[in-house]
């Protein structure tokens, strides 16, 4: 299965004789709540919808499945028992998706074990919300999928 998900549902809309690309459907899997909090409003603020906001693993799987995502932007250490990586891994074994990582710690076997899942992007926090932004940016106009 392809890694990277294609926005397929993606579409795009005309405003005042302009393309608008419609927004992406986002899972956000962050433990620390008020970060996931201020995250969410972020990406709304963009104009994105976050489809669901999870802190554990376990919890990334079932919901990944149940929305399908756009993207899904994950924290590599989480609450629960499997962390970011191994729960992406299980995610990709049923669908393709996007994926950013986003963690405290910049531990090079942490990153070999994340970059093997080929995800979009690696961030190290805190991180200006610029560069997740700029993924959105790409993700729309289909720069960001592989």
């Amino acid at each position: 299965m392809e890694p990277h998900a294609r926005l397929s549902s993606q579409k795009a809309f005309i405003v005042s004789g302009s393309e608008m690309p419609l927004p992406l459907s986002i899972l956000l899997v962050e433990d620390e709540f008020v970060a996931s909090m201020l995250m969410k409003a972020e990406l709304e603020k963009l104009g994105h919808r976050v489809a669901g906001s999870v802190a554990t693993g376990e919890m990334a799987i079932a919901k990944a499945l149940e929305y399908r995502p756009d993207l899904i932007l994950m924290d590599v250490r989480l609450a629960g028992r499997i962390d970011g990586i191994e729960a992406a891994i299980e995610i990709r074994k049923a669908q393709a998706a996007n994926l950013v990582f986003m963690t405290g710690y910049d531990d090079q076997e942490v990153r070999a074990r994340a970059e093997a899942l080929e995800p979009l992007a690696y961030i190290i926090k805190p991180f200006a919300m610029a560069k997740i932004r700029h993924i959105l940016d790409a993700l729309q106009g289909g720069a960001g999928t592989r």
